[in-house]
């Protein structure tokens, strides 16, 4: 049943995936800090510099997954209902 009116609740399936999407863009922001702070500690260690490189291989894993996408699109739907 769709829902007409904006400022209803939302559904706990809705709920679900909002804190999926949050959950995903924690863990985006978290790699990101974590590539940023090994960027400027050690730029000049090969260990540090392959921790880069794959912590940055994760999160254009991240990006790329159909769950990203997937949640991506379901919040651009949900999002001007919330308006």
């Amino acid at each position: 049943m769709a829902k007409t009116d904006a400022s209803a609740d939302p559904t706990p399936a809705e709920l679900a995936l909002q804190l999926r999407q949050l959950a995903l863009v924690d863990r985006v922001l978290g790699l990101e800090a974590e590539v940023a702070r090994l960027s400027t500690t050690s730029p000049n260690s090969n260990g540090a510099r392959d921790e880069v490189e794959r912590l940055q291989a994760e999160l254009r894993a991240v990006y790329a997954s159909r769950t990203w996408k997937l949640g991506s699109a379901v919040a651009r739907v949900i999002r001007p209902r919330r308006r």
